[in-house]
C-alpha cells in the first residue's frame, strides 16, 4: 500500500512523537505538506525538529508537483494555479458550515488549500481538527467525500 497523505499542521506533533514507528512504515506512505502549512509547522516544532521530521518521513513538498492551489498567494515566489470556481465554492460552503473560519481567514485559507488540493489530487488528509466533534476540517472533508484520517484512525492503520 502506498497512501498519499496530505498533512494538516495539527498532525505534526502527533507524527513527531511517533517517529520511531513511522521510520519502520515510511515506505508505505508518501507525505505532503502545502506551503500554507509549512509556516505553521516551523512555528510548532522549530526548524531543527521540522527538518528531522521531514528527513525521517521523506516528506515531499507539494509545491514542487502539479496541483497546488491557492486563492490568496502570500507572495509572487509561490506557485499558484487557477481553481475551478464551482468546486471552490462547494468546498468554501462546506468549510464555513463546519466552522473552519473560527480562528480567522488565515486558518480558513489553509483549510481550503488542504481540501482543494486533496480533492483534485485524490490525497488522503491526516487531520485531527474536528475528529470526534461535530465541526472542524475532519467533518468538512467527510461531507465532501475527501478521504481523511484522524490520528486514531491512522494509528489503527499502521498498528502503533
Amino acid at each position: 500500500m502506498n497512501l498519499e497523505i496530505l498533512l494538516d499542521s495539527n498532525s505534526i506533533h502527533f507524527l513527531y512523537k511517533n517517529l520511531n514507528v513511522l521510520r519502520e512504515t515510511k515506505d508505505n506512505f508518501s507525505f505532503y505538506i502545502l506551503p500554507s502549512q509549512e509556516r505553521e509547522i516551523n512555528g510548532q516544532l522549530g526548524v531543527e525538529k521540522h527538518k528531522t521530521l521531514k528527513n525521517t518521513l521523506n516528506i515531499y513538498n507539494v509545491e514542487k508537483t502539479p496541483g497546488v492551489f491557492f486563492l490568496n498567494v502570500p507572495n509572487i515566489n509561490v506557485s499558484s494555479y487557477f481553481v475551478d470556481s464551482k468546486i471552490a465554492e462547494k468546498i468554501r460552503t462546506v468549510l464555513l458550515k463546519h466552522n473552519c473560519m473560527h480562528i480567522g481567514t488565515s486558518n480558513f485559507m489553509a483549510d481550503f488549500d488542504i481540501a482543494y488540493s486533496a480533492f483534485i489530487n485524490k490525497y488522503t488528509v491526516l487531520t485531527n481538527d474536528g475528529a470526534g466533534k461535530k465541526d472542524g476540517l475532519y467533518r468538512a472533508l467527510k461531507e465532501l467525500n475527501i478521504a481523511c484520517l484522524s490520528h486514531n484512525e491512522f494509528e489503527k492503520l499502521i498498528c502503533f
